[in-house]
């Protein structure tokens, strides 16, 4: 079944109304993703990777509310430890090989899975705001 698709209009102002998770495509991040989440988004990022206690830290932009913290998660060494719950990666290519905007998508479909709305930023992206919603969660 093809996944609907509906196009809004959102700027980065918008993120912290209308989703949990925001994960940030980091160009020349080496494989990392910088994510910032509300409580809601941290418990679904922390089933994902339930064997890594993961390190939030107070983020310091006006854009989110208070509640939102700010972690970095290096996804080629977050998959090879194994005991996670990302999704399937399709293709065969090793992680280490993925391009940033790929990894941004596996973060951000993985907290999806989890139950989280989450969101991506990739500025060279079209578009370059991306929402995942959950089945289960109507919003």
């Amino acid at each position: 079944m093809e996944e609907k698709k509906k196009v809004l209009e959102l700027s980065r102002d918008d993120v912290p109304h209308v989703s949990d998770v925001f994960c940030i495509c980091e160009p020349r991040g080496g494989g990392s993703i910088t994510v910032l989440a509300n409580a809601h988004g941290r418990a679904s990022l922390q089933k994902v990777f339930p064997e890594w206690s993961i390190p939030w830290e107070k983020q310091n932009s006006s854009r989110f509310p208070n509640d939102w913290l700010l972690a970095i998660f290096h996804m080629p060494n977050l998959a090879s430890r194994g005991g996670h719950n990302l999704p399937p990666i399709t293709g065969g290519a090793p992680l280490e090989e993925a391009t940033p905007a790929a990894l941004a998508v596996l973060l951000t479909i993985a907290a999806k899975d989890q139950g989280a709305r989450a969101m991506m930023w990739d500025e060279q992206g079209d578009p370059p705001l991306r929402l995942f919603l959950p089945a289960s969660r109507h919003n």
